[in-house]
Protein backbone atom coordinates (compact mmCIF):
# COMPACT_ATOMS: atom_id res chain seq x y z
CA UNK A 1 0.00 0.00 0.00
CA UNK A 2 1.41 3.31 -0.72
CA UNK A 3 1.39 6.07 1.81
CA UNK A 4 -1.21 8.39 -0.36
CA UNK A 5 -4.28 7.91 -1.76
CA UNK A 6 -5.83 9.49 -4.58
CA UNK A 7 -9.79 9.32 -4.77
CA UNK A 8 -10.82 11.42 -8.03
CA UNK A 9 -14.00 11.83 -10.40
CA UNK A 10 -13.62 12.77 -13.81
CA UNK A 11 -16.31 13.64 -16.63
CA UNK A 12 -14.32 13.75 -19.57
CA UNK A 13 -10.61 12.42 -18.86
CA UNK A 14 -8.73 15.51 -17.87
CA UNK A 15 -8.39 15.00 -14.12
CA UNK A 16 -7.74 11.41 -14.22
CA UNK A 17 -4.76 12.62 -16.94
CA UNK A 18 -3.79 14.73 -14.00
CA UNK A 19 -3.99 12.30 -11.72
CA UNK A 20 -2.30 9.32 -13.28
CA UNK A 21 0.40 11.88 -13.20
CA UNK A 22 0.98 12.64 -9.79
CA UNK A 23 0.17 8.99 -9.08
CA UNK A 24 3.70 8.12 -10.99
CA UNK A 25 5.04 11.56 -9.24
CA UNK A 26 4.39 11.08 -5.38
CA UNK A 27 3.94 6.77 -5.53
CA UNK A 28 -0.23 7.10 -4.75
CA UNK A 29 -3.00 4.11 -4.91
CA UNK A 30 -5.33 5.84 -7.78
CA UNK A 31 -9.09 5.34 -7.10
CA UNK A 32 -12.28 6.18 -8.99
CA UNK A 33 -14.49 7.85 -6.60
CA UNK A 34 -17.91 6.11 -8.08
CA UNK A 35 -16.20 2.37 -7.38
CA UNK A 36 -13.95 3.37 -3.83
CA UNK A 37 -15.46 2.49 -0.91
CA UNK A 38 -14.75 3.11 2.74
CA UNK A 39 -12.98 0.16 3.59
CA UNK A 40 -10.51 0.71 1.05
CA UNK A 41 -9.29 3.65 2.34
CA UNK A 42 -8.77 2.67 6.12
CA UNK A 43 -5.17 2.43 5.73
CA UNK A 44 -4.10 6.07 4.89
CA UNK A 45 -3.44 8.90 6.31
CA UNK A 46 -3.78 11.29 3.79
CA UNK A 47 -5.29 11.22 0.58
CA UNK A 48 -5.94 13.65 -2.42
CA UNK A 49 -9.53 14.30 -3.60
CA UNK A 50 -9.84 15.54 -7.00
CA UNK A 51 -12.92 16.61 -9.55
CA UNK A 52 -13.45 19.10 -12.25
CA UNK A 53 -15.25 22.28 -11.36
CA UNK A 54 -18.52 22.59 -13.06
CA UNK A 55 -20.37 25.79 -12.29
CA UNK A 56 -18.18 26.25 -9.57
CA UNK A 57 -19.02 23.02 -7.59
CA UNK A 58 -16.69 20.60 -6.97
CA UNK A 59 -17.94 17.36 -8.26
CA UNK A 60 -16.69 15.05 -5.62
CA UNK A 61 -16.80 17.63 -2.47
CA UNK A 62 -20.32 15.57 -1.67
CA UNK A 63 -18.29 12.39 -1.31
CA UNK A 64 -15.87 14.47 0.99
CA UNK A 65 -18.92 15.71 2.75
CA UNK A 66 -20.58 12.53 3.50
CA UNK A 67 -17.74 11.47 4.92
CA UNK A 68 -16.38 14.44 7.23
CA UNK A 69 -16.29 12.85 10.11
CA UNK A 70 -13.58 9.78 9.72
CA UNK A 71 -11.94 12.41 7.24
CA UNK A 72 -11.31 15.37 10.09
CA UNK A 73 -8.49 13.07 11.46
CA UNK A 74 -6.80 12.84 7.71
CA UNK A 75 -4.50 15.21 6.13
CA UNK A 76 -6.38 15.82 3.02
CA UNK A 77 -6.15 17.92 -0.02
CA UNK A 78 -8.28 18.83 -2.84
CA UNK A 79 -7.95 19.48 -6.01
CA UNK A 80 -10.20 21.09 -8.73
CA UNK A 81 -9.43 21.33 -12.44
CA UNK A 82 -10.69 23.87 -14.29
CA UNK A 83 -10.19 27.61 -15.79
CA UNK A 84 -9.32 29.25 -12.79
CA UNK A 85 -5.90 30.44 -11.74
CA UNK A 86 -4.40 29.16 -8.57
CA UNK A 87 -4.77 32.78 -6.58
CA UNK A 88 -6.05 33.24 -3.06
CA UNK A 89 -9.15 34.96 -4.54
CA UNK A 90 -10.11 31.79 -6.31
CA UNK A 91 -9.64 29.61 -3.71
CA UNK A 92 -11.11 31.25 -0.72
CA UNK A 93 -14.28 31.60 -3.62
CA UNK A 94 -14.07 28.16 -4.50
CA UNK A 95 -14.24 27.02 -0.85
CA UNK A 96 -16.89 29.61 0.53
CA UNK A 97 -18.97 27.87 -2.01
CA UNK A 98 -17.68 24.55 -1.54
CA UNK A 99 -16.61 23.76 1.73
CA UNK A 100 -17.98 23.79 5.12
CA UNK A 101 -16.56 25.95 8.13
CA UNK A 102 -14.86 22.79 9.90
CA UNK A 103 -12.95 22.26 6.14
CA UNK A 104 -12.08 25.84 5.34
CA UNK A 105 -8.25 26.76 5.72
CA UNK A 106 -7.92 22.81 7.12
CA UNK A 107 -8.19 20.92 3.50
CA UNK A 108 -5.74 22.72 0.99
CA UNK A 109 -7.21 23.40 -2.47
CA UNK A 110 -4.95 23.15 -5.05
CA UNK A 111 -6.54 24.71 -8.52
CA UNK A 112 -5.42 23.20 -12.17
CA UNK A 113 -5.79 24.33 -15.41
CA UNK A 114 -7.38 21.75 -17.76
CA UNK A 115 -9.21 21.86 -20.79
CA UNK A 116 -13.23 21.45 -22.70
CA UNK A 117 -13.61 18.69 -24.97
CA UNK A 118 -16.45 20.34 -26.64
CA UNK A 119 -17.31 16.80 -28.03
CA UNK A 120 -17.86 15.43 -25.08
CA UNK A 121 -19.80 17.78 -23.55
CA UNK A 122 -23.95 17.01 -23.71
CA UNK A 123 -26.47 20.46 -24.80
CA UNK A 124 -27.37 21.55 -21.15
CA UNK A 125 -23.46 22.12 -20.89
CA UNK A 126 -22.91 23.50 -24.13
CA UNK A 127 -25.75 25.81 -23.62
CA UNK A 128 -24.28 26.81 -19.96
CA UNK A 129 -21.03 27.38 -21.42
CA UNK A 130 -22.70 29.49 -24.16
CA UNK A 131 -24.16 31.87 -21.56
CA UNK A 132 -20.99 31.83 -19.53
CA UNK A 133 -19.03 32.52 -22.18
CA UNK A 134 -22.02 35.87 -23.62
CA UNK A 135 -21.34 36.71 -19.65
CA UNK A 136 -17.86 37.24 -20.14
CA UNK A 137 -17.70 38.90 -23.39
CA UNK A 138 -19.99 41.58 -21.66
CA UNK A 139 -17.59 42.02 -18.66
CA UNK A 140 -15.89 45.88 -18.53
CA UNK A 141 -12.91 44.44 -16.56
CA UNK A 142 -12.57 40.80 -17.67
CA UNK A 143 -9.43 39.12 -15.53
CA UNK A 144 -6.89 36.47 -16.97
CA UNK A 145 -9.30 33.68 -15.64
CA UNK A 146 -12.29 35.37 -17.84
CA UNK A 147 -10.56 35.08 -20.68
CA UNK A 148 -8.77 31.71 -19.89
CA UNK A 149 -12.40 30.52 -19.92
CA UNK A 150 -13.25 32.57 -23.02
CA UNK A 151 -10.58 30.54 -24.81
CA UNK A 152 -11.58 27.28 -23.23
CA UNK A 153 -14.94 27.56 -23.94
CA UNK A 154 -14.31 28.51 -27.82
CA UNK A 155 -11.67 25.26 -27.67
CA UNK A 156 -9.03 27.17 -28.66
CA UNK A 157 -6.75 26.48 -25.72
CA UNK A 158 -5.81 22.98 -23.36
CA UNK A 159 -4.11 24.06 -20.93
CA UNK A 160 -2.92 20.32 -19.64
CA UNK A 161 0.27 19.90 -18.83
CA UNK A 162 2.61 17.46 -16.27
CA UNK A 163 4.25 20.51 -15.03
CA UNK A 164 1.08 22.54 -13.63
CA UNK A 165 1.20 19.39 -10.64
CA UNK A 166 4.87 21.14 -9.72
CA UNK A 167 3.50 23.31 -6.66
CA UNK A 168 1.30 20.71 -5.37
CA UNK A 169 4.01 17.72 -5.71
CA UNK A 170 5.90 20.19 -4.07
CA UNK A 171 3.54 20.82 -1.38
CA UNK A 172 3.92 16.93 -0.77
CA UNK A 173 6.96 16.68 -0.57
CA UNK A 174 7.58 19.33 1.70
CA UNK A 175 4.89 18.19 4.03
CA UNK A 176 3.23 21.86 4.27
CA UNK A 177 0.54 21.39 6.21
CA UNK A 178 -0.27 24.84 7.61
CA UNK A 179 -3.99 25.51 8.59
CA UNK A 180 -4.82 29.00 6.62
CA UNK A 181 -6.09 31.28 9.66
CA UNK A 182 -9.31 32.54 8.73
Amino acid sequence: MAKWAIIFDSKYGTTEQYMNWLAKKIDADLYKAKNVKPENLMGYETMIFACGIYNDKLSIIDIIKKNISHLMFKKIIVVGVGWYSQDDFNVKMLEDYNFTPEMQGRFPLFLLKGEINLKKINPMEAMTLKMTKSRLNKKFDRSNDDIVAISMIDGMNKYTAEENLDELVSFINEGKWKIRKQ
